[in-house]
């Protein structure tokens, strides 16, 4: 929150003089406007204004008074809760991950599915959207096995974040989902409603003890007695041998979500090998639209990642985070810097070159020396056959092509790391 700064102080006027003690601002002195066009609170009371008997006429100019006492500014308190402490680890990480997004869809009234989970997934999470509604269906909750420790896991939620302004329900019908998991990622995006059964809505408020969290949970019942039917917003669902999706003149059973699931050939169904969705062979990321009796595979496709909760932190990604944790132990760092003449693209100097449990004592100077040429043969590659690449492009290279030449020199694959400095 951006504060204004106190007003100059200047002397008394001698009380004898007609001119009060203003000061004036034109218009184009109101660096204090919001983007409406209003001034800020502090600013809104103003001295009358005053003209003398001259024949002036009135200008857009205003009057203030010249000093103002600045108002004590006592710091906020910290009210959140531990919970709320807690999730805004997710919220930052999201923030500072590359963000997600679907393609532009030219035909609104088209519906579209990705599966945000991994395969192995009993409840793969889902997000279903179709004009101005978006919905996601499942939780994708599982978990991962590290160092002798078990993490509970959730699903990527950069798609669903991106989404968030169209986000009209999360729909979880799975028993055996457990409630504390929302904790983490509800308020990340901005609780969006949940419709469920009755059962699951007991499970939540029986185990979720902060009173101030559920009071901002919305729980509705999907389907309620006597009625088979839910639209959301531009998206309908049946009841009908399981949770039926209705979209763009065809029906999409979820029948792993039934009780008594009873596959059929338009059903979502889960396989050992990945999903079918009508048939046809779906992966995680696939971005799917739903025709009428068919489907159509869009030429991008996601990668998502893991995260992970544990004891000490929340939203850490377990994909990349915890195999480079892995592959550090098994096959070390190394680290090289070089000096770049920025106008003529050439290496001014020497390379620095480190690693550490990468390679033995007795070979270190052997592969050191050989790497080393073949940063500099890269480098000189690349540039030949890129002479406009940019620096963030050829840092990305230079780790590939490098990882590359040192599993071909050593048999291993060290985290490499560029560094690349601008003379």
């Amino acid at each position: 929150m951006s504060f204004g700064a106190p007003g100059n102080t200047q002397s008394r006027q001698p009380q004898n003089t007609k001119t009060p003690n203003t000061r004036t601002f034109t218009h184009d002195d109101f660096a204090d406007l919001d983007g409406s066009g209003e001034e800020t609170p502090a600013k809104k009371v103003f001295s009358p204004r005053v003209h003398e008997k001259r024949n002036i006429e009135p200008s857009r100019s205003v009057e203030r008074p010249v000093s103002r006492i600045p108002q004590e500014r006592t710091p906020k308190k910290d009210t959140d809760t531990p919970e709320q402490k807690k999730v805004a680890p997710l919220t930052r990480l999201i923030e500072s991950m590359k963000s997600s997004f679907l393609p532009k869809e030219e035909d609104i009234s088209k519906t579209r599915l990705v599966v945000l989970s991994g395969e192995w997934h009993t409840d793969p999470l889902m997000l279903i959207t179709r004009g101005d509604t978006t919905v996601l269906l499942g939780t994708g909750f599982s978990s991962v096995e590290r160092a002798g420790e078990v993490y509970p896991t959730f699903p990527d939620m950069r798609l669903p974040v991106s989404e968030m302004s169209r986000l009209s329900a999360w729909i979880v019908l799975d028993p055996r989902v457990e409630p504390e998991l929302f904790q983490t990622i509800l308020p990340a995006l901005w609780f969006p409603p949940l419709y469920t059964t009755r059962d699951i809505i007991a499970n939540f408020r029986n185990k979720i003890t902060d009173t101030e969290f559920l009071s901002k949970c919305r729980f509705f019942e999907l389907f309620s007695d006597g009625q088979w039917s839910r639209r959301i917003g531009d998206i309908e669902f049946r009841m009908a041998g399981g949770l039926t999706l209705v979209a763009s003149g065809t029906e999409v059973n979820f029948s792993h979500l039934s009780s008594t699931p009873a596959p059929t050939d338009r059903s979502f169904q889960i396989t050992p090998d990945g999903y079918t969705l009508l048939g046809t062979p779906i992966s995680s990321g696939d971005i799917v639209t739903l025709g009428k009796e068919k489907i159509e595979k869009h030429s991008m496709k996601f990668t998502f990642d893991t995260f992970y909760v544990d004891k000490g932190s929340i939203g850490v990604v377990a994909g990349y985070a915890l195999t480079d944790r892995v592959q550090l132990a098994e096959n070390g760092v190394l680290m090289f810097t070089l000096e770049e003449d920025s106008r003529a693209r050439t290496i001014a100097g020497h390379i620095f070159i480190d690693s550490r449990g990468f390679v033995h004592a007795h070979e270190m100077m052997y592969v050191h020396k050989e790497i080393l040429k073949g940063i500099r043969a890269t480098y000189e590659k690349l540039l030949t056959e890129n002479p406009k690449i940019d620096r963030g492009t050829l840092v990305q290279w230079l780790r590939r092509e490098i990882t590359k030449y040192c599993y071909l020199l050593t048999g291993r694959t060290p985290v490499v790391m560029p560094v690349v400095i601008e003379r």
